[in-house]
C-alpha cells in the first residue's frame, strides 16, 4: 500500500466524539501500533490524537513541512492554554522551544506556549513520517 492510501485508511479509522470539548479516537485496531508510535513516550492523550489527525489530514496540502506545522498551531489563547494544562509535562515543550530558538524574555508567554505547541507538533510529524516510511511500499 502506498503512503497516500495508508494515510486515508488510518484517517478512516479515526472518529470524532463530541465529548470533553471534542476528541479524536482510533476505532481501527489494525493501526493501533501506529497510534502507539505517534504518541512517542506519552500515554494516550486527546491533544496528541488531535495533532495526529491534523497532521495526517493536511500532509498532502503542504510541500513544506514547516508550513504544515505552522498552519496547525492554534491561534486562540484558550486553545493553547487548554493544551498546556492538559498534561503536566507539556511545559517541557515550551522550555525546549526557548532553548532551541533562543527566545528572549521580551517575547510574550503566549509566544512561548505557541512555540511549545509547535515543538510537540514537530515531534508528532516526525514520528508519523518515520512510521509511514517503515510501513508503506513505494
Amino acid at each position: 500500500m502506498n503512503k497516500i492510501e495508508l494515510i486515508k485508511e488510518i484517517l478512516n479509522g479515526m472518529e470524532y466524539k463530541d465529548i470533553r470539548n471534542g476528541i479524536w479516537i482510533n476505532t481501527n485496531d489494525t493501526y493501533q501500533e501506529f497510534f502507539h508510535h505517534a504518541h512517542g513516550d506519552m500515554l494516550p492523550d486527546d491533544f496528541r490524537y488531535k495533532m495526529i489527525h491534523d497532521v495526517l489530514s493536511n500532509m498532502d496540502d503542504y510541500a513544506d513541512e514547516m508550513e504544515l506545522i505552522e498552519s496547525l498551531i492554534p491561534v486562540y489563547t484558550s486553545d493553547l492554554l487548554n493544551w498546556l494544562s492538559s498534561n503536566n509535562n507539556r511545559y517541557t515543550y515550551c522550555d525546549e522551544f526557548k532553548d532551541e530558538y533562543g527566545i528572549s524574555d521580551e517575547r510574550s508567554i503566549i509566544d512561548l506556549i505557541s512555540g511549545g505547541y509547535m515543538m510537540e507538533l514537530q515531534e508528532v510529524y516526525d514520528l508519523i513520517v518515520e512510521w509511514l516510511n517503515d510501513n508503506c511500499e513505494e
